[in-house]
């Protein structure tokens, strides 16, 4: 399951560049309530505590020209951007950190809060806890 902040347009454009993802498997959560984010325990960056925020060291993916383009350009409609924000406003969206669940049933195996945008979990940790959830 994905859930991400957006509207109907941002999860067409989304889907266009990513066909191997099921629309049935994805959330779009409002870009100025961010309930799901909350009801997941997400935090927004300025909740972050400095030590925790210091700990993240980004890793810039290696994508080809085509995919810096298609990223670079879906900025403004995959974006948390609402109408009413003016020129050089930060949209809230954009401060609304998520994170990575792996959830058999009712239970969270595994659960990793991003300390600040662009943060993510070590993909072995999160397929070892899959790999584990799935042996039940």
């Amino acid at each position: 399951m994905f859930i991400s902040i957006g509207d109907l347009d941002g999860l067409k454009l989304f889907l266009e560049h990513n066909p191997t993802i099921s629309p049935d498997a994805i959330l779009v959560d409002d870009k100025k309530e961010f309930s799901l984010y909350q009801q997941a325990g997400f935090q927004s960056f300025g909740q972050q505590s400095w030590e925790k925020i210091k700990e993240v060291s980004y890793r810039i993916p290696d994508l080809g020209l085509l995919d810096w383009w298609n990223y670079l350009t879906s900025i403004p409609t995959l974006g948390p951007f609402t109408p009413d924000l003016k020129f050089g406003q930060l949209p809230a969206g954009g401060m609304v950190n998520g994170g990575t669940m792996v959830v058999r049933g009712d239970d969270i195996l595994y659960r990793w809060n991003d300390r600040m945008p662009g943060d993510h979990p070590d993909i072995e940790e999160v397929m070892k806890a899959a790999r584990a959830g799935s042996k039940d």
